[in-house]
């Protein structure tokens, strides 16, 4: 199944360290996504995200982040903010 919005019932498992939403027609991330406290790696490439999720910078724990593929045009200049960050796609 492809998904054209973030799935909310992933915010049923508050303990999800890892997420795979790669391939999708997903084109925003929801605020609450930051509720997902313990992820650490996160894959939305190949999506239709248009500008970067800043929602994520509140996951402290986030590792990998992927979001090659997408519609970002504009990455911040800040996203050194991302301490634990150490794959960035």
């Amino acid at each position: 199944k492809q998904y054209k919005e973030f799935p909310e019932d992933i915010f049923s498992f508050p303990n999800l360290k890892n997420l795979d939403l790669s391939y999708n027609w997903i084109s925003s991330l929801p605020t609450e996504i930051s509720k997902l406290e313990n992820l650490e790696s996160i894959n939305l490439s190949h999506n239709s995200i248009k500008e970067f999720p800043y929602s994520l910078k509140k996951n402290s724990k986030i590792k990998e982040l992927y979001l090659d593929f997408n519609q970002i045009e504009i990455l911040p200049i800040d996203i050194r903010l991302f301490g634990t960050l150490n794959v960035f796609s």
